[in-house]
């Protein structure tokens, strides 16, 4: 089997993860990159041995080019999406999608109607421990759903300068929700339940002085019945976990700690053994065999676009001080 020719857009933190991890598999195949710094794109291109166009339009009109892997700042998404599917190229998208439920509804229908795949990087849910979390949890061991928490903390916020598209509240209306807070969202919705009905946002910037804000908080209501709590944290020390707790045991995953659980009636913590993934690369894998078989992927365009309607009702609940349906900002 031939493997896809990919260009990356976009030449950033997430670029060179991409290619590292396109480096170890056999589906995609890096054949050039773009960036508008055009000394940054020849750098890229010599140290993952591929070429590199002058622009995005020279990017679409190369034949050996059958997907795009989009790493660029949020309001450039839909813009740069529709042009691939004008172009009749595949597209892998860094989260989130967009900034706006409208703006979602736009992309997915310019690749529904080229019969082409739009997949969302939501590398945590590829986390090992997470896959071994939704294997228990689909086999019953939790019992009935009580709640979940997952919480995104990281000092990054605090480097952000005004040279940055990070600094603006236009490129990021929900802060840290944009960033940390939408892996957070799309873990529990893939944990616990795809449908998050309501939700319950405080936004506040408590330290930075970017535009954006460096805190938000979220509680959430499932439609399973079962409730959560999402932490994003942009100006503390990194830490990483997701919490899940039933009638029948609760389950500890930890970036720093692993993956532990307890079952009802005792007190102890067991270690929980789990798979060793790259998530990046099972993402990669994971487009790369929706285009080839012609089947949906695992997080597709209305999967991502679930992850920013939460994202967008959180910031609607924090401006309007109000609990928000998601279905409001869903149209």
């Amino acid at each position: 089997m031939e493997p896809l020719g990919v260009a990356i857009v976009g030449i950033g933190n997430w670029s060179g993860m991409h290619a590292a991890a396109l480096k170890k598999g056999n589906l995609l195949k890096l054949v050039t990159c773009y960036t508008r710094n055009e000394e940054k794109a020849k750098k890229f291109a010599v140290q993952n041995n591929c070429a590199y166009d002058q622009s995005y339009e020279d990017v679409l009109k190369r034949k050996d080019v059958d997907a795009i892997i989009l790493t660029t700042p949020h309001t450039t998404h839909p813009d740069l999406a529709i042009k691939a599917a004008n172009a009749g190229k595949n597209l892998l998208i860094e989260k989130p999608l967009a900034n706006t439920v409208e703006e979602c509804k736009k992309m997915i229908a310019a690749f529904e109607g080229a019969g082409l795949v739009m997949s969302v990087c939501q590398d945590r849910r590829w986390m090992g421990y997470h896959r071994k979390m939704k294997e228990m949890i689909t086999q019953g061991l939790l019992g009935r759903h009580i709640f979940a928490e997952g919480n995104f903390f990281n000092p990054s916020g605090m480097n952000i300068t005004p040279d940055k598209w990070r600094w603006y509240k236009s490129e990021s209306p929900g802060g840290p929700l944009a960033y940390l807070g939408v892996h957070m969202i799309d873990t529990l919705r893939f944990l616990v339940d795809p449908s998050v009905e309501e939700v319950t946002g405080t936004l506040d910037k408590m330290v930075i002085k970017a535009e954006i804000f460096d805190i938000a908080l979220l509680n959430l209501k499932f439609g399973n019945g079962s409730y959560g709590f999402t932490a994003s944290v942009f100006t503390a020390p990194r830490d990483v976990y997701v919490n899940i707790y039933g009638t029948g045991m609760n389950l500890y995953a930890g970036e720093k700690t692993g993956l532990f659980s307890q079952k009802a009636g005792t007190e102890a913590r067991e270690r929980v053994d789990f798979p060793d993934i790259d998530p990046v690369q099972k993402e990669e894998e994971d487009f790369a065999l929706s285009v080839l078989e012609k089947r949906k992927p695992e997080v597709d365009g209305y999967e991502g676009m679930n992850n920013v309607a939460v994202v967008e009702a959180a910031v609607k609940s924090a401006k309007e001080g109000r609990p928000v349906k998601v279905k409001e900002v869903m149209g």
